[in-house]
Protein backbone atom coordinates (compact mmCIF):
# COMPACT_ATOMS: atom_id res chain seq x y z
CA UNK A 1 0.00 0.00 0.00
CA UNK A 2 1.38 3.40 -1.00
CA UNK A 3 -0.65 6.36 0.25
CA UNK A 4 -1.05 9.63 -1.61
CA UNK A 5 -2.51 12.61 0.23
CA UNK A 6 -4.70 15.42 -1.11
CA UNK A 7 -4.28 18.18 1.45
CA UNK A 8 -6.57 21.16 1.97
CA UNK A 9 -6.48 23.65 4.85
CA UNK A 10 -6.31 23.13 8.60
CA UNK A 11 -4.09 21.14 10.96
CA UNK A 12 -5.18 17.62 9.97
CA UNK A 13 -2.74 17.52 7.00
CA UNK A 14 0.19 18.22 9.33
CA UNK A 15 -0.86 15.42 11.70
CA UNK A 16 -1.19 12.93 8.84
CA UNK A 17 2.13 13.90 7.30
CA UNK A 18 3.87 13.56 10.67
CA UNK A 19 2.35 10.07 10.94
CA UNK A 20 3.30 9.15 7.36
CA UNK A 21 6.55 10.93 6.41
CA UNK A 22 8.00 10.37 2.94
CA UNK A 23 4.52 10.45 1.43
CA UNK A 24 3.33 11.69 -1.95
CA UNK A 25 1.26 14.86 -1.50
CA UNK A 26 -1.06 17.00 -3.58
CA UNK A 27 -1.57 20.50 -2.16
CA UNK A 28 -4.82 22.32 -2.91
CA UNK A 29 -4.85 24.52 0.20
CA UNK A 30 -2.35 25.95 2.64
CA UNK A 31 1.11 24.39 2.74
CA UNK A 32 1.58 22.21 5.87
CA UNK A 33 4.43 23.50 8.04
CA UNK A 34 6.11 20.08 7.95
CA UNK A 35 5.83 19.59 4.18
CA UNK A 36 9.61 19.16 4.01
CA UNK A 37 9.25 15.60 5.35
CA UNK A 38 7.14 14.56 2.35
CA UNK A 39 8.83 12.45 -0.30
CA UNK A 40 7.40 14.61 -3.05
CA UNK A 41 4.61 17.17 -3.38
CA UNK A 42 2.96 19.24 -6.07
CA UNK A 43 0.41 22.06 -6.13
CA UNK A 44 -2.84 21.68 -8.07
CA UNK A 45 -6.10 23.57 -8.45
CA UNK A 46 -9.08 21.81 -6.89
CA UNK A 47 -10.57 21.33 -10.37
CA UNK A 48 -7.51 19.48 -11.72
CA UNK A 49 -8.63 16.03 -10.60
CA UNK A 50 -7.42 14.18 -13.75
CA UNK A 51 -3.96 15.77 -13.42
CA UNK A 52 -3.82 14.85 -9.71
CA UNK A 53 -4.61 11.22 -10.49
CA UNK A 54 -1.98 11.15 -13.24
CA UNK A 55 0.56 12.46 -10.73
CA UNK A 56 -0.36 9.78 -8.20
CA UNK A 57 -0.08 7.04 -10.84
CA UNK A 58 3.39 8.22 -11.85
CA UNK A 59 4.41 8.06 -8.18
CA UNK A 60 3.05 4.52 -7.72
CA UNK A 61 0.25 5.54 -5.32
CA UNK A 62 -2.41 2.88 -4.67
CA UNK A 63 -4.46 4.51 -1.87
CA UNK A 64 -5.61 8.14 -1.62
CA UNK A 65 -6.53 10.07 1.53
CA UNK A 66 -8.23 13.46 1.26
CA UNK A 67 -7.85 15.70 4.31
CA UNK A 68 -8.35 19.34 5.20
CA UNK A 69 -10.95 21.91 4.34
CA UNK A 70 -11.41 23.31 0.85
CA UNK A 71 -13.52 26.00 -0.74
CA UNK A 72 -15.76 24.64 -3.45
CA UNK A 73 -15.19 26.38 -6.79
CA UNK A 74 -18.02 27.90 -8.76
CA UNK A 75 -18.81 25.85 -11.84
CA UNK A 76 -17.68 27.74 -14.92
CA UNK A 77 -17.29 27.07 -18.62
CA UNK A 78 -13.56 27.63 -18.04
CA UNK A 79 -13.51 24.26 -16.23
CA UNK A 80 -14.90 22.36 -19.20
CA UNK A 81 -12.09 20.56 -21.00
CA UNK A 82 -12.19 17.12 -22.54
CA UNK A 83 -10.56 15.43 -19.52
CA UNK A 84 -12.71 16.85 -16.75
CA UNK A 85 -15.97 16.98 -18.71
CA UNK A 86 -17.20 13.44 -17.78
CA UNK A 87 -16.87 14.18 -14.06
CA UNK A 88 -18.43 17.65 -14.30
CA UNK A 89 -21.30 16.21 -16.30
CA UNK A 90 -22.03 13.70 -13.53
CA UNK A 91 -21.98 16.51 -10.98
CA UNK A 92 -24.27 18.74 -13.00
CA UNK A 93 -26.95 16.06 -13.46
CA UNK A 94 -27.07 15.12 -9.76
CA UNK A 95 -30.69 15.21 -8.52
CA UNK A 96 -29.44 16.78 -5.26
CA UNK A 97 -26.31 18.91 -5.46
CA UNK A 98 -25.54 18.92 -1.73
CA UNK A 99 -22.05 18.30 -0.41
CA UNK A 100 -22.56 14.60 0.24
CA UNK A 101 -23.80 13.87 -3.28
CA UNK A 102 -20.92 15.88 -4.71
CA UNK A 103 -18.29 14.05 -2.64
CA UNK A 104 -19.78 10.64 -3.39
CA UNK A 105 -19.54 11.35 -7.11
CA UNK A 106 -15.91 12.47 -6.82
CA UNK A 107 -14.95 9.43 -4.72
CA UNK A 108 -16.58 7.08 -7.21
CA UNK A 109 -14.64 8.75 -10.00
CA UNK A 110 -11.32 8.37 -8.14
CA UNK A 111 -11.96 4.71 -7.36
CA UNK A 112 -12.99 4.04 -10.97
CA UNK A 113 -9.42 4.98 -11.90
CA UNK A 114 -7.99 2.13 -9.83
CA UNK A 115 -7.30 3.86 -6.50
CA UNK A 116 -8.76 3.04 -3.10
CA UNK A 117 -9.90 6.03 -1.04
CA UNK A 118 -9.16 5.75 2.69
CA UNK A 119 -10.06 8.03 5.59
CA UNK A 120 -7.72 9.90 7.91
CA UNK A 121 -9.06 7.80 10.79
CA UNK A 122 -7.90 4.59 9.12
CA UNK A 123 -4.38 6.04 9.30
CA UNK A 124 -4.68 7.58 12.79
CA UNK A 125 -7.51 5.74 14.63
CA UNK A 126 -7.15 7.73 17.86
CA UNK A 127 -8.51 10.81 16.09
CA UNK A 128 -11.88 9.30 17.08
CA UNK A 129 -13.27 8.85 20.57
CA UNK A 130 -15.60 6.38 22.29
CA UNK A 131 -18.95 7.17 23.88
CA UNK A 132 -18.77 9.15 27.10
CA UNK A 133 -17.75 12.48 28.63
CA UNK A 134 -14.16 13.56 27.98
CA UNK A 135 -14.07 16.45 30.44
CA UNK A 136 -14.32 17.10 34.18
CA UNK A 137 -17.53 19.06 33.71
CA UNK A 138 -20.38 16.75 32.70
CA UNK A 139 -23.77 17.50 31.14
CA UNK A 140 -26.74 17.45 33.50
CA UNK A 141 -30.18 16.07 32.70
CA UNK A 142 -31.35 19.35 31.17
CA UNK A 143 -28.30 19.39 28.89
CA UNK A 144 -28.85 15.75 27.95
CA UNK A 145 -32.44 16.53 26.96
CA UNK A 146 -31.25 19.42 24.79
CA UNK A 147 -28.61 17.22 23.16
CA UNK A 148 -31.15 14.50 22.40
CA UNK A 149 -33.44 17.07 20.77
CA UNK A 150 -30.60 18.49 18.68
CA UNK A 151 -29.42 15.06 17.53
CA UNK A 152 -32.95 14.14 16.46
CA UNK A 153 -33.32 17.47 14.66
CA UNK A 154 -30.04 17.06 12.76
CA UNK A 155 -30.91 13.47 11.85
CA UNK A 156 -34.35 14.56 10.62
CA UNK A 157 -32.90 17.20 8.27
CA UNK A 158 -30.15 14.89 6.96
CA UNK A 159 -32.22 14.16 3.86
CA UNK A 160 -31.73 17.78 2.77
CA UNK A 161 -27.90 17.42 2.92
CA UNK A 162 -27.50 20.91 4.36
CA UNK A 163 -26.03 20.82 7.86
CA UNK A 164 -24.13 18.79 10.43
CA UNK A 165 -24.18 21.19 13.39
CA UNK A 166 -26.47 23.37 15.43
CA UNK A 167 -26.58 25.25 18.73
CA UNK A 168 -29.26 24.31 21.26
CA UNK A 169 -30.19 25.94 24.57
CA UNK A 170 -32.86 24.76 27.00
CA UNK A 171 -34.32 22.39 24.36
CA UNK A 172 -34.57 25.16 21.76
CA UNK A 173 -32.56 25.12 18.52
CA UNK A 174 -31.09 28.62 18.37
CA UNK A 175 -28.80 28.31 15.33
CA UNK A 176 -28.28 25.96 12.40
CA UNK A 177 -25.03 25.64 10.51
CA UNK A 178 -25.30 26.86 6.94
CA UNK A 179 -22.90 27.13 4.04
CA UNK A 180 -20.76 29.51 6.12
CA UNK A 181 -19.54 26.65 8.34
CA UNK A 182 -19.45 25.86 12.06
CA UNK A 183 -17.15 28.70 13.16
CA UNK A 184 -19.34 31.46 11.74
CA UNK A 185 -22.48 29.79 13.09
CA UNK A 186 -20.93 29.83 16.58
CA UNK A 187 -19.94 33.48 16.17
CA UNK A 188 -23.46 34.62 15.30
CA UNK A 189 -24.88 33.04 18.48
CA UNK A 190 -22.68 35.15 20.74
CA UNK A 191 -25.29 37.91 21.15
CA UNK A 192 -28.04 35.67 22.51
CA UNK A 193 -26.37 32.69 24.27
CA UNK A 194 -27.30 32.78 27.96
CA UNK A 195 -24.74 30.37 29.39
CA UNK A 196 -26.46 27.03 28.79
CA UNK A 197 -25.93 26.85 25.02
CA UNK A 198 -24.52 23.62 23.57
CA UNK A 199 -22.83 23.01 20.23
CA UNK A 200 -23.98 19.72 18.72
CA UNK A 201 -21.99 18.44 15.75
CA UNK A 202 -22.72 15.05 14.19
CA UNK A 203 -22.50 13.55 10.69
CA UNK A 204 -25.53 13.58 8.48
CA UNK A 205 -27.15 10.19 7.88
CA UNK A 206 -25.35 8.54 4.98
CA UNK A 207 -22.56 11.16 5.04
CA UNK A 208 -19.37 10.29 3.16
CA UNK A 209 -17.18 9.95 6.25
CA UNK A 210 -14.06 8.95 4.33
CA UNK A 211 -13.50 12.58 3.36
CA UNK A 212 -16.12 14.62 5.18
CA UNK A 213 -16.10 13.62 8.84
CA UNK A 214 -17.20 16.29 11.34
CA UNK A 215 -14.17 17.77 13.12
CA UNK A 216 -13.51 19.83 16.22
CA UNK A 217 -10.21 21.17 17.52
CA UNK A 218 -8.54 23.83 19.61
CA UNK A 219 -10.08 26.65 17.58
CA UNK A 220 -13.56 25.18 18.17
CA UNK A 221 -13.06 25.38 21.93
CA UNK A 222 -11.79 28.97 21.68
CA UNK A 223 -14.80 29.92 19.55
CA UNK A 224 -17.18 28.34 22.08
CA UNK A 225 -15.50 30.20 24.96
CA UNK A 226 -15.88 33.48 23.10
CA UNK A 227 -19.54 32.78 22.27
CA UNK A 228 -20.48 31.71 25.83
CA UNK A 229 -21.23 28.12 24.79
CA UNK A 230 -21.24 25.79 27.77
CA UNK A 231 -20.79 22.38 26.15
CA UNK A 232 -20.07 20.40 23.00
CA UNK A 233 -21.71 17.14 21.92
CA UNK A 234 -20.24 15.01 19.13
CA UNK A 235 -20.98 11.61 17.63
CA UNK A 236 -18.97 8.72 19.07
CA UNK A 237 -16.61 7.07 16.58
CA UNK A 238 -17.76 9.49 13.88
CA UNK A 239 -16.16 12.83 14.77
CA UNK A 240 -12.49 13.77 14.55
CA UNK A 241 -10.91 15.58 17.50
CA UNK A 242 -7.67 17.27 16.47
CA UNK A 243 -5.03 17.59 19.22
CA UNK A 244 -7.33 15.77 21.63
CA UNK A 245 -5.28 16.22 24.81
CA UNK A 246 -4.94 19.97 24.28
CA UNK A 247 -8.63 20.26 23.40
CA UNK A 248 -9.74 18.49 26.59
CA UNK A 249 -7.34 20.52 28.75
CA UNK A 250 -8.56 23.80 27.25
CA UNK A 251 -12.19 22.75 27.76
CA UNK A 252 -11.49 21.77 31.37
CA UNK A 253 -9.82 25.10 32.05
CA UNK A 254 -12.84 26.93 30.60
CA UNK A 255 -15.44 24.79 32.35
CA UNK A 256 -16.83 23.46 29.07
CA UNK A 257 -17.99 19.86 28.73
CA UNK A 258 -17.32 17.64 25.72
CA UNK A 259 -19.50 14.58 25.46
CA UNK A 260 -19.46 11.86 22.81
CA UNK A 261 -22.89 10.34 22.20
CA UNK A 262 -24.13 7.35 20.20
Amino acid sequence: MKIGFVFGNGSLPELLLAHCPQSVCVLIGNVPQNISIAKTFQHFQITQIPQMLDYFKRCGVTHICLAGGVTKPKLSLKLFNFRVFPLLWKILILPNKGDNHLLTTILSHIESKGFRVISATEIIPNLLTNEGCLTKVKPNKIHEKSIQLAVKFLNDISKYDISQACVVENSCITALEGIEGTAKMIARTKEFNKGEAILVKIPKKGQTLKVDMPTIGIETIKQCIDANIYGIAIKAESTIILHKEEVVQLANNAGIFIVSVV
